[in-house]
């Protein structure tokens, strides 16, 4: 047994992301063997969690649109634009702090942020996918 490496991986132990591959409509992917099994044995592309993990990136990328919808108005007033700067600062914060283990699906929030041009950059329309590239 000593120096066998577990079967299954147990993320409050180890980082499951060099083993596991978070995809925006919620699905996971196994980058290992050991990401493949856990996948399969805790059946982790259940439908209800697959639909849980969706809907952490629907409820970020509505907020997301919503703050974009003015930065695409031409002439905006210099405060009105730092209010909108300071949102997508407080947006930005807010998915950082629910990347801590205390959240639930933490290592999918951790990936959606780390990968954000995947998981919400590339769903926002072409004015907004523009704006946030510039």
């Amino acid at each position: 047994m000593a120096g066998e490496e577990p079967l299954l991986l147990n993320p409050e132990w180890e980082d499951p992301l060099p083993h596991l591959k978070f995809n925006a409509d919620g699905t996971i992917e196994g980058r290992t063997e050991r990401g493949v099994k856990t996948i399969e044995i805790c059946k982790l592309n259940r439908g209800d969690l697959i639909l849980r993990r969706k809907k952490v990136v629907d409820e970020y990328l509505t907020k997301l649109n919503e703050i974009l919808e003015f930065f695409i108005i031409d002439n905006l007033p210099a405060n009105i634009i730092d209010k909108l700067i300071l949102d997508l600062e407080r947006w930005r914060d807010k998915i950082i702090e629910e990347t801590g283990e205390t959240h639930k699906f933490a290592g999918f929030r951790r990936q959606a942020f780390w990968k954000y041009e995947q998981f919400y950059v590339q769903q926002l329309s072409g004015d907004g996918q523009r704006f946030i590239r510039e």
